[in-house]
């Protein structure tokens, strides 16, 4: 409810004096409007705290949506200190109110443990009722849950009816998971034009993963003709969106020089970043790279490095390699 992007840039100024004029008057929604506003600097300064305080206003005159934006503040230490107990009271207000999001996010409390004691049945009720009141990442976790088993008995039918709802109500990760789903068949009929179209949509959602997958898809001509091209600038996009499995994939394609033309430069940034992001694989090929020039400097200690840390990763080749360096 609390989000700013519809209103006019030109306007925004304007539509803050209003909700504070209206936030005067004791409408609550006029405040919880105001505190968007005013936590994402357009049309007045940004300030946090300042933000909290009117969210905090307008959930004690009645606003649910305001509720669940305060518990999630208190929940990210965003603008005041980091509180738990605070989040959980204000998520456990709104979703008994009706606000679907708050359902979502005590959910994720419970599934995690955090501030509650674990409880998956209880994550998977409120995720349920997250979803019947049309929170697209509530009915997404619920899609999982069904698509794994775990939580629920497995059903692959209502997992993917899940994922389609999800990826209707603006959750990319739904559009994904379905496209998966049709990608690799199986308990759904296999269906690639429909798979492609999936991650299509989820990639111009702004899903990196989504750019990922279509541009597997572009490479293999699976459910599109192939087109490398593409291919490249989907992984190039999913990479910088920060898919850091395929900034990896794409480093290493373009180090080995089998599926684009060969650039061990281009093919050392790419796999940097991976391994920055986590992706062990990506720092053993790296310090490949170091230990011998490829792409970039010469470098015996920096290739140490970094098969030390794709070992600490989980991957055995760069442990091997580490060892080998007496680390």
């Amino acid at each position: 409810m609390y989000e700013a992007g519809p209103v006019p840039p030109k306007d925004v100024a304007k539509a803050a004096s209003l909700y504070g004029k209206a936030c005067e008057g004791g409408d609550a929604d006029g405040c919880g409007l105001l505190a968007a506003l005013i936590r994402a600097g357009q049309g007045v300064a940004r300030d946090l705290a300042k933000a909290d305080a009117f969210f905090n206003k307008a959930c004690d005159g009645g606003s649910l949506a305001a509720c669940y934006e305060l518990g999630l503040a208190h929940e990210r230490g965003q603008g005041l200190a980091r509180d738990i107990a605070k989040a959980n009271a204000l998520y456990t207000k709104a979703c008994d109110g009706g606000e679907a999001r708050g359902c979502h996010s005590l959910a994720l409390f419970y599934r995690d443990g955090v501030g509650v004691p674990k409880d998956l049945s209880r994550a998977v009720a409120l995720w349920k009722k997250g979803c019947d009141g049309n929170a697209a990442r509530a009915c997404l976790e619920l899609g999982v849950v069904y698509a794994t088993g775990r939580g629920a008995p497995k059903n692959v039918s209502e997992a993917s009816s899940l994922y389609r709802k999800a990826c209707s109500g603006g959750d990319m990760r739904g559009c994904v998971n379905l496209g998966a789903m049709y990608a690799a068949g199986g308990e759904v009929a296999r269906d690639l034009r429909r798979a492609t179209l999936l991650y299509q949509e989820a990639c111009d959602g702004g899903d990196a993963v989504g750019c990922g997958r279509l541009g597997r898809m572009n490479e293999m001509a699976e459910g599109v003709p192939r087109d490398m091209d593409k291919a490249m600038a989907l992984y190039k996009k999913a990479c910088d969106s920060g898919s850091f499995l395929d900034c990896y994939n794409l480093g290493h394609a373009l180090r080995g020089g089998q599926l684009f033309t060969r650039d061990p430069k281009q093919g050392a940034i790419r796999l940097k970043q991976g391994c920055d992001g986590g992706i062990a694989p990506s720092c053993y090929e790296l310090g490949l790279m170091h230990e011998v020039g490829d792409g970039v400097a010469r470098d015996p200690g920096r290739a140490a490095a970094l098969f030390t840390q794709g070992c600490t990763g989980g991957e055995p080749r760069a442990c091997a390699k580490a060892k080998a360096y007496g680390r």
